[in-house]
């Protein structure tokens, strides 16, 4: 947390993805509340989190922790996340998550 102002203030972007469950969701929205548009949400959509899916339920306790969320990418999937009431794991979209980063990755011809 103390390392993304210099981050950003440095002139990087900062793409935050991680697991699709209350606690995962609640990180991104905050980082997206405290920094805006500065932090992409990356791989935390609806469809994300579809192909993410474990088997580990989530007790009402922490689906009730999905109302507070504001970012609109993240509110729908959190909408989901109630309904399905099971966690979405990174490690389940990692091969979309390493297409993404070589996608992305500058060429090094010069």
């Amino acid at each position: 947390m103390k390392l993304i102002p210099f981050l950003l203030d440095s002139g990087a972007e900062i793409y935050y993805s991680g697991d699709t469950d209350p606690d995962g969701i609640r990180i991104a929205d905050r980082l997206w509340k405290k920094y805006g548009d500065r932090i992409h949400v990356w791989r935390m959509s609806e469809e994300d989190y579809v192909k993410s899916l474990s088997e580990e339920e989530i007790g009402n306790v922490s689906i009730k922790k999905l109302e507070t969320v504001e970012n609109p990418v993240l509110r729908k999937t959190a909408k989901e996340v109630r309904k399905k009431k099971r966690a979405g794991y990174q490690e389940n979209i990692l091969k979309d998550l390493l297409e993404d980063m070589e996608l992305e990755r500058p060429s090094r011809k010069q």
